[in-house]
């Protein structure tokens, strides 16, 4: 029996599809703060086994998006770490900077974290991730890459007063 050959250069790795899966529900709201997340579900979601779940729970664990205490969360930020994840924002964009109206845009996009949807956050996604793609800072902006997501999450939260302020 021959079986013929497909091409998956198209399709993206399970892992990719579990991370963005998890990440857009998390960034959307669809997943609350302190929401335990399980791999078993996700794994069912995407209709894959439990390596690539677990994968991706690694990159969203690195990421910010997700914390371990005992069980695996959706991160939960208080109100100092949603304000320096927006100053660590701020240093990225100083960092990476091409032009002055590059950096005046990421900073207005910035901003518009507490007041925006979900349409919004990824629109504010975008524009530092084309900033890491200008920029000449290789390294920079592979580390912004890394943990923009949970950076995004943290900030937004933080301007939405949806995190309890310390005393």
């Amino acid at each position: 029996m021959t079986i013929p050959m497909t091409d998956h250069a198209d399709r993206p790795p399970l892992s990719d599809v579990a991370y963005d899966l998890v990440r857009d529900a998390i960034l959307s709201g669809h997943c609350a703060p302190g929401e335990v997340v399980r791999a078993e579900d996700i794994a069912r979601a995407v209709g894959c086994s439990a390596t690539p779940v677990n994968t991706a729970v690694d990159r969203l664990l690195r990421g910010g998006l997700l914390e371990r205490n005992g069980k695996i969360r959706v991160t939960s930020p208080d109100a100092e770490t949603g304000r320096d994840a927006a100053a660590t924002l701020r240093w990225f964009i100083d960092g990476l900077v091409v032009t002055p109206a590059r950096a005046d845009a990421a900073y207005l996009a910035i901003r518009v974290l507490g007041h925006g949807n979900h349409a919004d956050l990824q629109g504010v996604r975008q524009v530092l991730l084309d900033l890491c793609d200008e920029s000449s800072n290789r390294v920079l902006a592979e580390v912004l890459r890394q943990h923009l997501d949970g950076l995004l999450l943290k900030a937004r939260r933080a301007a939405r007063g949806l995190v309890a302020v310390s005393a």
